[in-house]
Order: structure tokens, then sequence, then C-alpha cells
């Protein structure tokens, strides 16, 4: 059970009925459009696993990364915790319906190291499976970012802050995993 205090006391409220869950839009990741993959031998079979992203080249403005995730369940979204470093310039989240319709779920123009915002929606969103997300990120590793510590140098991906990250959290309950789903009645074995 979900509890709340007040006025000192424990107050039940209703009972918890999901699990949130929380995840990066970066299933599949793509630089200057191009797919990030490598083919591996894994127990005797070619397996196809992201590859390892590319070092940000020193003195570029506008570097592009994006990722992006096919939702295989339905899901209910609640938020957004877009995360990159001090490089990170601007970053958008876009939905692709089932149906091929696109629509913007957060866009942040202005992204500002000092101010990593959780972004919650003013009404859980229910997504379809087959529904993709992408999100679309921009660093400028130049000398025109005064937060960029050293713009004649690659940024590695790291959780330094003057490395780099491109983790664009998205918060979600999958809509069939009911927690409190009464049981099944039991039969009478004879």
């Amino acid at each position: 059970m979900k509890r709340q205090v007040e006025a000192g006391a424990l107050v039940r409220q209703k009972p918890v009925t999901y699990e949130v869950l929380t995840k990066g839009v970066s299933d599949t990741i793509f630089i200057g459009g191009k797919e990030l993959s490598e083919t591996r031998m894994i127990n005797g079979k070619e397996v196809k696993i992201r590859g390892r992203i590319t070092n940000i080249p020193p003195n570029v403005d506008n570097w592009e990364i994006s990722g992006e995730v096919t939702l295989k369940e339905a899901i209910t979204l609640y938020a957004f915790a877009p995360h990159m470093h001090l490089r990170g310039k601007d970053i958008k989240y876009t939905l692709i319906w089932p149906d091929g319709r696109q629509q913007v779920l957060l866009d942040v123009p202005k992204f500002d190291f000092n101010w990593q915002l959780h972004y919650e929606l003013a009404e859980p969103m229910k997504i379809p499976a087959g529904s993709r997300m992408i999100a679309v990120a921009h660093y400028d590793n130049s000398i025109k970012n005064r937060y960029n510590p050293a713009p004649n140098k690659e940024v590695f991906w790291s959780e330094q802050s003057w490395d780099e990250m491109f983790i664009p959290w998205f918060e979600y309950t999958v809509d069939s995993k009911i927690l409190n789903k009464p049981a099944p009645p039991q039969t009478a074995i004879k």
C-alpha cells in the first residue's frame, strides 16, 4: 500500500498498481544519421549489437547524436529527464505513432548542465505498442560554448562532467503489468 504521513499519522491511500520504470531512448544510436552497430559472434551465432559511441571531435559546434526505442508493449508515459554534460546544447523527443504520425513530446532548445530538469507531463499519456520514440541531441564542443573546458580536444563518453553523456531518460509504466491483479480463482481438487 502507498502510505502518506498526515499530521504525524500514517494514512493509507489506494494500493500501488504499477511500477514506474525509467529507460533511455537509446536502444539504437545514430551519429550523423548512420546507425552505430556491430556484428559479433556470440555462442556461435552472429548477433547485431549497438556499437561504441564515437568521440565528439574538437571545435565542432553542432555535433548530432540520436537514439531510438521501439515500444513492444503499450505504456503510459509520465516524465522525461534528459541528461548531458557541459557540451550538451539541445535535445528533442519525438514520438512516431504506429500510423506514422509524428508528435514532439519535449523540446529543450537551450540545454543547461546546471539545470538538469525533470519534466513531468501535465497528464499521463497512453502510447500503444509499435510506437517509436526518438531523441535527437546536439553538442557544442567549440569555443562558442562558454562552459566548454577544452574545445580543442575530442570529448570522450564517461561519467565525468568534462566528458559527455547522452542519456535521454523517460519514465513510464507498462499497461499490462498490473501489480495487484487478483489471482485466478483456485479450484478444489476432489
